[in-house]
């Protein structure tokens, strides 16, 4: 399998993967980074790899004819930080800057858009958004100079913020559904394997009872894949996280999809009336909570 960003969206795959979850549950799981979301999807389609995380890609290939299937979605709300530099003090200083993220039609593409929507300032003319990559890259990016501003979240956040950056919008305290860190797989692979995906999203959901359970332990984890020995960040990170984004049913949900659709749609017509229901698979995390694996 393969995820597009090092943030804490896999963090569930880290640690099924170094608790040995995965291995307990009789799963071979080999999970590369493949920088940026749109690559991640395009080795998902090509049939490089079984599963990818992700979000709004997988509607853009569907629409486009691919038969994908999301089978669950680790972050159902934004947790997005807009970060600025010191002289941007409010939303109308962002004009005529430029953004940067991930990939257009990603994640943090979608995400820059609702933020600046909500806040008043058309993302399409006030601003310009820009194909940077992932997170790492963002930063890096702020740091120089060569973008104004960029959604990031905790670690990475702390990082700019030490160096005088500054969260000119906060879209976690919003609450608004939203997909992100969403397993995505080929309908058809899916099907064919579908004791191997039963398990694999087993072994999710029982890693964030392990999160929860043990925060010492879990940050460990998160040093060797953030490749960080900040423990201030690591716990701010941790907590940020665990208490107001996991979910312990991991459920897809239309409605997480609606920003993402409404944003695509602009761009994309055969988006307009896509029906996201068609491609969400809530039957594996189902199974889970049955199982009573969800329960502490």
């Amino acid at each position: 399998m393969s995820y597009p960003n090092v943030d804490m969206g896999h963090l569930h795959e880290w640690v099924a993967q170094d608790l040995g979850i995965f291995r307990d549950h009789g799963l071979d799981v080999h999970d590369e980074l493949v920088s940026g979301s749109a690559a991640a999807m395009a080795a998902l389609v090509s049939g490089q790899t079984n599963l990818s995380t992700g979000s709004s890609d997988a509607i853009s290939a569907a629409a486009s004819g691919v038969d994908l299937s999301i089978i669950d979605v680790m972050i159902p709300v934004y947790s997005y930080l807009l970060e600025v530099p010191p002289n941007i003090k409010t939303i109308n200083d962002l004009k005529g800057a430029k953004v940067g993220v991930d990939s257009y039609g990603s994640a943090p593409d979608i995400a820059v858009r609702v933020a600046l929507q909500k806040a008043g300032l058309d993302p399409d003319k006030d601003v310009s958004i820009i194909a940077v990559g992932n997170v790492p890259t963002r930063a890096a990016a702020l740091l120089q100079g060569a973008i104004q501003a960029t959604v990031i979240n905790p670690p990475s956040s702390l990082m700019v913020e030490d160096k005088g950056f500054h969260p000119l919008i906060n879209m976690a305290q919003s609450k608004l559904p939203n997909a992100n860190g969403s397993t995505i797989g080929q309908r058809a692979w899916i099907n064919a394997n579908h004791d191997a995906v039963q398990r694999y999203v087993d072994s999710l959901i029982l890693a964030d009872q392990a999160i929860r359970k043990d925060k010492p332990g879990t940050i460990k984890i998160m040093e060797k894949y953030l490749k960080s020995n900040d423990e201030r960040g690591m716990s701010a990170a941790y907590d940020f996280y665990v208490n107001d984004v996991y979910p312990t049913a991991p459920f897809p949900a239309p409605e997480m999809f609606a920003d993402s659709l409404a944003e695509l749609a602009k761009k994309n017509p055969a988006l307009k009336n896509f029906d996201v229901s068609k491609i969400l698979d809530r039957s594996f995390v189902q199974s889970a909570v049955d199982r009573g694996l969800t329960k502490s």
